[in-house]
Parts: C-alpha cells; structure tokens; sequence
C-alpha cells in the first residue's frame, strides 16, 4: 500500500514539472514575437502604389519582416499640393523628447517618394533595432554603431541600405488618347451632334499639351419652300496645342490649333447630286481636366472655331439651301486615358 502511493506521489510531480517545461517554453516562443513588431502607417491619393508595395519595399531594405523588427510606429503621409509635385512627411516616435521626429521629402511623382519613404522608414526601423545593427556588423567585421548616434535624415556610415529601385525619367512625354461627345451651334444647318477623338503628348517641363485630333458632324437634312433640299455632315482633322495649369488635383487648358477637312452636301431632289467644300478654320478653346483612377480623366471644353472658307450649296442652280455661318461655338466632354 505504501509503494502505491509513493508511485502515485511521483508520478504526479512529474507531471507538474512537464507542464511547467512545456508553458515556458511557449513563453520564450511567443513573448518575443509579441514585443518586437514594427509597424508602418500610411496615407496617399488613390494614384499612388498601395500600402503593401511600401511595406515589401521596407522589408526588402531591412532583410527581414517588420514582425522581427523592434516596436516602433512609422507614419508616411503623401501630399500632392502641385502637378509634378508630391510631398512625403514621414514621423517616427522619439522617447527623448516626447515629440515625433519628422522629415519631409519632395518628388515629381508619388512612386519617387514611396522609394524615399520605404529608405527613410527602413533607416528609422534599424536605428531602433540594436540586433540589426550587430547583425550588419558581425558580417563585415565592424563595430555596431549605438542606435541613439544613427539619424533618421541620412544611414550611418557602418549601415548598408540597398538602393531604392529607378525611377523613370519624368521629363520624357506622357501619351494619351481621348473621345468627347461635341455640339456645334452654326456650321450646319442647326444645333448638330458630333463626336471627336484626338492623340496627345503632355510635356512636364513647360507644362505644355500637344494635340492631333479629328471629328465628324453628324448628317442634317434641310429643306425649302418648294420641298427641294439637302443634307449636311462635316469631317475634319487638325493639330493643336495647349497650355496646361494645375489647381490641385485639377487641371485647367488653354488650346488653340487648325481644323482642316470637307463640309459635304447631298441634294433631295430627283437627280441629286454631292458637292464638297472646303473646311479651313482656326480654334481656340478653354478646358477643365479632373483625374479619375487607373489614368482616366473627365475632361469638359468650351469655345469656338472661325470659318475662312464659307461657299454657298445651291439647289436647282439658283437657290441656296446652306452656307455656313460665321465663327461657330463648340462645347465637348468626354473621357481621355493616359497610357
């Protein structure tokens, strides 16, 4: 009886003491990762890349997940106060002095300063891990430097930090196409409907817009007194330029180009027969650009085109059904797509 319960006795404790063993070491696996956790805060335009591709581009610099790093809080707010003009502040938390560091950095475009920010936040990141530091150390055989001596404004010499990718060079053109619904006051008949397309090249340096474009009046049908008549359509091309202003996310123009191209009437009597004139008219316009995702715009333009050539189209010989009138007024909107 006594032996039973001495086995009992021992049996026991060895069973405390197993459970003990196995909660520590679930301690030292999950105490550690619990503490030690970086974290990135992150606030841009809908134009800019997502958060994770600052995140992998951080991890990438650091070598390592921000789930290994050591507990600190980096916040990136991206700004565009002006066309080709972004702003990056980036705040760490600063213990000594109670205040965030911040430091602010410029680009021509929001990828830039992603690069800048996933560098800058990679330097905050080790300078507040001390095993990074020895880590890079040991591999070169150099002392580590005190986390307190590196700055978030530029690496400490011992680090090295992999360069940012390239970004494209930012001078050269952007193309695009675009297609606006237009409606013409007197080059026909009446009011008339038509719709234009048009090529373009955006050149940052001066701000400037070229423009290749062409158009089509839908056909109109007129008719005298005496039931004899004609329909109408106009088809032109022309180039043009413009200028372009920024007002924060929006974007004014101010164009003027050439239209060239052919106003063409059909007679509606028994034998008709089809006359072409020459279209030859200058054009100047203002617009307003608004930018949408995935490289849309919504786009609305207003102005006028001068005629130079204005023949007449007779019927019967003698009477005159059309002759465009004088400056005629144009109004558009529609979509373009940046490539």
């Amino acid at each position: 009886m006594v032996q039973r319960v001495w086995f009992r006795s021992v049996w026991r404790r060895k069973k405390l003491e197993l459970g003990a063993w196995g909660g520590s070491a679930l301690l030292a696996v999950c105490v550690p990762s619990l503490a030690a956790a970086a974290s990135l805060s992150y606030e841009a335009p809908n134009e800019c890349p997502p958060a994770a591709t600052l995140q992998e581009d951080v991890e990438r610099l650091l070598g390592s997940a921000l789930l290994d790093a050591a507990a600190i809080e980096v916040r990136v707010q991206i700004t565009r106060p002006a066309k080709d003009n972004w702003r990056v502040v980036l705040s760490v938390p600063d213990e000594r002095h109670g205040e965030p560091r911040t430091r602010v950095i410029f680009g021509h475009s929001c990828a830039e300063v992603v690069d800048s920010a996933a560098l800058a936040a990679a330097i905050a990141i080790r300078a507040r891990d001390p095993k990074l530091d020895r880590a890079d150390s040991a591999t070169r055989g150099e002392p580590s430097v005190p986390p307190e001596r590196t700055s978030l404004a530029a690496p400490a010499p011992s680090q090295s930090v992999p360069a940012p990718r390239a970004t494209p060079n930012r001078s050269q053109a952007r193309f695009g196409l675009g297609t606006s619904l237009l409606l013409d006051t007197r080059t026909l008949p009446s009011l008339a409907v038509g719709l234009e397309a048009a090529a373009f090249a955006d050149f940052p340096g001066p701000s400037l817009r070229a423009l290749l474009f062409g158009g089509l009046l839908g056909s109109q049908e007129v008719r005298l007194s005496s039931g004899h008549g004609a329909k109408f359509d106009l088809l032109y091309a022309g180039l043009g330029g413009c200028g372009v202003k920024s007002f924060g996310s929006w974007f004014g123009l101010l164009c003027a180009g050439m239209e060239v191209g052919s106003l063409r009437g059909e007679g509606l009597v028994s034998s008709p027969r089809l006359g072409n004139s020459t279209w030859l008219a200058p054009r100047v316009e203002v617009g307003l650009s608004v930018p949408l995702r995935w490289g849309f715009s919504l786009t609305a333009r207003g102005g006028a085109a001068f005629p130079l050539l204005r023949e007449a189209f007779v019927v019967d010989g003698d009477q005159v059904v059309h002759r465009p009138a004088g400056p005629t007024a144009r109004i558009s909107a529609g979509l373009e797509l940046r490539l």
